[in-house]
């Protein structure tokens, strides 16, 4: 995994989770052990959880497995209100892919993504609202957070070669599309 990223921190996590979609409600949710990989906050680790419901069209139900990327500067940052577009397309196995913004609009934008695998059935598209806790993990003299960081390490082997920067780069490219400073001004370009 790369994580090297000049232009700015990169939150990575890799996650667990289901949904389900019937005709033109979306419900789910996802567990993260999420990492700050560069920056001020380097190494700080973390659990985020983020139940989902969305509206959109399709029919499908299954379990996830996928790595998520943000701009977050730290864990706490992602603890907040998200809008998010999702698609699934799985029969048998298959694909999913999110992307989310922050909504709340009290400072810096936080924008992300996510994708992975999906072990289920369907083709479903959806737009939605999210909350997600973090719970960052320390304490016990940094055993907790040590073990954290053994089970993360272990996790990015089931992604070899997933490039974090590239997905940040390609989601900021988007922001830009918007407009000048539309992920705020202490979001680096």
């Amino acid at each position: 995994m790369n994580e090297e990223d000049p232009t700015g921190d990169v939150s990575v996590g890799f996650c667990a989770g289901f949904e389900v979609h019937i005709v033109f409600v979306q419900l789910g949710a996802g567990d993260c052990l999420t990492a700050i990989v560069n920056g001020q906050r380097a190494g700080e680790i973390g659990i985020a959880g983020t139940p989902i419901a969305g509206l959109g069209l399709g029919l499908s139900a299954g379990v996830q497995y996928y790595v998520q990327v943000s701009n977050a500067d730290s864990l706490d940052e992602l603890s907040s209100w998200f809008t998010y577009f999702a698609a699934t397309a799985a029969f048998g196995g298959g694909v999913e892919g999110t992307f989310f913004w922050n909504n709340h609009w009290s400072g810096r934008i936080i924008l992300g993504g996510d994708v992975g695998v999906e072990a289920g059935a369907g083709l479903s598209g959806a737009l939605g609202e999210s909350y997600t806790w973090v719970k960052v993990i320390n304490g016990w003299f940094g055993v907790a957070a040590d073990a954290a960081h053994v089970a993360y390490d272990a996790m990015k082997l089931l992604a070899p070669g997933f490039n974090a920067t590239s997905v940040l780069n390609r989601a900021r490219a988007i922001a830009d599309q918007y407009g000048p400073g539309v992920h705020g001004s202490s979001c680096p370009k």
